[in-house]
């Protein structure tokens, strides 16, 4: 997945290679770890045929 981070007002955004916002982190680790956290649940979905998920943070 290609995505940039945007410093904005003392924490970090994410937004993915549409410029779409993803996330909102404190800083650039915890961006790290919730677009890992993304990864694997993408990677779960396409497991699970018909599955519909709701994620909570």
């Amino acid at each position: 997945m290609k995505f940039s981070i945007r410093h904005i007002r003392g924490h970090v955004e994410v937004f993915d290679a549409k410029g779409r916002f993803l996330l909102s982190a404190d800083n650039e680790t915890e961006a790290d770890r919730e677009l890992r956290k993304m990864n694997e649940w993408t990677k779960a979905d396409a497991e699970v045929p018909n599955a519909v998920y709701a994620y909570f943070s």
